[in-house]
């Protein structure tokens, strides 16, 4: 690096401060913030030894496999479902998921990281690990109704080809599928050749377990048969199923298709590697050996040009945010070459010479001054020769990543859940989330609130429906290899950090955090700016400086004087769409339905009725509610304050209201004054167990987001109700 730095005359950055050192540390190798006292104790010692020993307690943590697993996770596009419409969840996917991490953590060698994927089942021993990782092979969509079954299975292996050779090789294979490569020397033949080491794998298909069958020599008897033909085996250990790979026998030559159609197949041809890599591999070492293990082989062999280097240079591109080579996925012609050549040879023939150790190359790199750095942009002479910091002069500034902003924000406000492992979790997600599925909660799940505090990667991940606060911070692409993530900037990022549900539940529980440890804290200073001073100390380990304290406190007076003027303000806020499967529907408590502030109301999740394939609708006449049960009165007034938004549809004060069924809490009965904007009118209704009856009718239309003040009485058999402090009521009805 310091090399082709001072041919183009360019003095390098200092070395990082030691507080941006250690958080960088933390984040790029477990994900997490750092803990003040660990910011604080590097700050007295920065030394290379100090800095040596906390990369190594860093790459000894659990969270290291959580962090580095999902950018391997990104590579093979690693989803627990299967895609397109119905997207059903594909089962015990998640194991593969924990073995990424478990692997990682054990600093198993990449060499054996890459056959237990690719030929585990095959291997001797046979393990429970190897089993497990040849999920691998299963992890693409799949669609199971497909038009033209022939062209679905090898539109599947395609996938499974262009994944092994992007993700392990750095080369996009699969365009020579329907001609000879227009860049690289591969042909059409090789393309066929590559997909015969792998096609004899049973298609996958989510059937698996015990079923009844007749038996064949006594039909009128049944037993119990054992289903392996989906891609299904049991785990030695707890003989749990797992998804994993299985070839059928039998299977013929693989065939050059025409055009890559594979209704026009053309002449046969045997399996093997492609010609232009024939001769740098000995042929000793896949001798005797076929198919899947061929292929194993033959990538992780040492001679091999590309293995080692492209998992190199993808370990590079988190320590820099970019690579060595700055396509990860494709090393081929048309991308640009190397920035550092010899220094990628050299990192590959060290990674391998180490055993391939992927914790050994961590140390490698981040020892380097390269990677401690500082990111100050600040040098115009610098800027001005190397704008791009292709010569990396300094460490790229980088923003976090989705799952990293998501698991600070749980740190921070000290709600993380550190359990590892299992089928995941399933975060709460909004009506309008929701709404864009076409059986909206279908194949989704709500997990308890502690559950939903886990660390990002053991998120359930849905290919039809991810989380915003995941997909609006450029969360991967779950149907192909993503070798490096977009980074965009884009308005609803902002929104969801300031409105979303998740950033508002972590923000609550951050401040009811610092209130609960200033009670027992020393009141040296004032109350608001030991809150500030802590917040710091949570959110970024460091202390405000004294300008940034003031424009805090000032902010915290401001917030206390508008939330005093909100105090009588009850807020009602609809969590789901009007349409959900019934699955998802009676999963559902009223408060899961319909969200009230200020807590202490009764909550109903309203009627819902059948429809179309299992999706039940909201009843518009009797939708959620809530009522206040602590002042019942016969006789008396109602006085409110009601906001109509501008899509509202409806909207209600009630009086003399009464649940039928506190635990379902689907209907209430009393007066209401029902306000329907889309019909331009307001109607006095009286809802009983049985439904609702109009009591009163008039036509009015009301202003689109506007306060409207409502006033609702009852005397005796007679309701009356009065908008806008009118001196005559708009309605009157009399029910004795």
């Amino acid at each position: 690096l310091n090399e082709k730095l001072a041919t183009r005359q360019i003095t390098a950055n200092d070395r990082a401060a030691p507080r941006e050192l250690v958080r960088r540390a933390w984040f790029d190798l477990v994900g997490l913030p750092p803990p003040l006292q660990e910011v604080e104790a590097f700050e007295r010692d920065p030394s290379d030894a100090a800095w040596a020993q906390l990369v190594d307690r860093l790459l000894a943590m659990p969270a290291y496999g959580e962090r580095w697993g999902r950018h391997w996770l990104d590579v093979v596009r690693f989803a627990q479902t299967n895609g397109y419409e119905r997207d059903g969840e594909k089962p015990s996917a998640w194991r593969y998921r924990d073995w990424v991490i478990e692997a990682l953590n054990m600093d198993m060698p990449y060499d054996q990281f890459i056959r237990e994927q690719l030929a585990g089942d095959l291997l001797e021993p046979r393990t429970d690990s190897g089993l497990i990782a040849t999920a691998f092979w299963h992890l693409g969509t799949w669609d199971d109704e497909p038009d033209d079954g022939r062209l679905a299975r090898y539109d599947e292996l395609d996938d499974m080809l262009a994944t092994v050779g992007q993700g392990f090789l750095g080369t996009t294979i699969n365009c020579a599928r329907c001609h000879d490569h227009k860049f690289d020397p591969l042909g059409q033949k090789d393309y066929y050749s590559l997909l015969g080491m792998m096609h004899s794998i049973r298609r996958y298909s989510p059937r698996h377990g015990v079923e009844k069958r007749k038996k064949k020599d006594k039909p009128e008897e049944e037993e119990l048969v054992e289903i392996d033909a989906a891609a299904f085996v049991k785990l030695a250990e707890g003989g749990h199923w797992t998804l994993a790979a299985i070839d059928d026998r039998n299977t013929p030559k693989p065939r050059v298709f025409i055009r890559g159609n594979p209704g026009t197949p053309g002449a046969t041809v045997d399996p093997g590697i492609p010609e232009v890599f024939k001769g740098l591999v000995p042929d000793s070492h896949v001798e005797g050996l076929a198919g899947r293990r061929a292929l194993a082989a033959w990538i992780t062999n040492p001679a091999n040009p590309l293995t080692a280097r492209v998992m190199v240079n993808r370990i590079w591109l988190h320590h820099f945010g970019r690579g060595l080579v700055k396509t990860p996925n494709d090393f081929g012609f048309a991308s640009e070459p190397p920035t550092h050549e010899q220094l990628l040879d050299w990192l590959a023939a060290e990674f391998m010479e180490q055993g391939w150790s992927i914790k050994h190359l961590h140390r490698v790199i981040m020892a380097s001054e390269a990677y401690r750095r500082s990111s100050r942009a600040d040098r115009a002479e610098c800027i001005a020769a190397d704008e791009g910091n292709d010569l990396f002069w300094r460490q790229n500034r980088r923003r976090l990543e989705a799952e990293a902003i998501r698991d600070s924000f749980l740190t921070a406000s000290g709600s993380l859940n550190t359990q590892p492992g299992g089928r995941g979790f399933f975060a709460s997600l909004g009506a309008d989330c929701l709404a864009g599925q076409s059986k909206p909660g279908h194949g989704w799940e709500i997990s308890p609130p502690e559950q939903q505090c886990r660390r990002s990667v053991y998120g359930f991940v849905k290919r039809s429906l991810l989380l915003p606060e995941l997909e609006s911070f450029d969360y991967t692409n779950t149907t192909s290899s993503v070798g490096e993530r977009s980074v965009t900037t884009v308005s609803p990022q902002a929104l969801l950090l300031t409105n979303g549900a998740f950033a508002r539940g972590q923000a609550e529980a951050m401040a009811r955090r610092i209130v609960q440890e200033l009670k027992a804290g020393d009141a040296t200073s004032s109350l608001d700016e030991r809150f500030v001073n802590r917040a710091y100390e949570l959110a970024v380990a460091r202390q405000p400086t004294a300008a940034e304290c003031e424009i805090a406190v000032a902010y915290l007076a401001r917030q206390r004087s508008a939330w005093a003027a909100a105090a009588d303000t009850v807020s009602l806020r609809p969590l789901v769409p009007s349409a959900l499967v019934k699955e998802y529907r009676n999963r559902l408590s009223a408060e899961q339905i319909l969200a009230v502030t200020p807590a202490g109301w009764l909550v109903g999740g309203g009627v819902w009725g059948g429809g179309y394939e299992g999706i039940l609708n909201l009843d518009p006449l009797t939708g959620p509610f809530a009522l206040w049960p602590q002042n019942h009165f016969t006789d008396g007034a109602v006085e409110v304050e009601l906001y109509l938004r501008g899509a509202t549809e409806l909207a209600a004060v009630v009086i003399r209201g009464a649940s039928e069924d506190e635990k379902l809490a689907q209907r209430f009965t009393g007066y209401e004054l029902a306000i329907v904007p889309p019909l331009k009118a307001i109607e006095l209704r009286k809802a009983t167990a049985k439904g609702s009856a109009v009591l009163a009718t008039v036509k009015r239309e009301l202003p689109p987001d506007s306060w409207v003040h409502v006033r609702l009485e009852a005397v005796g058999g007679r309701i009356t109700a009065t908008l806008d402090r009118e001196s005559v009521p708009v309605l009157t009805a009399d029910d004795p």
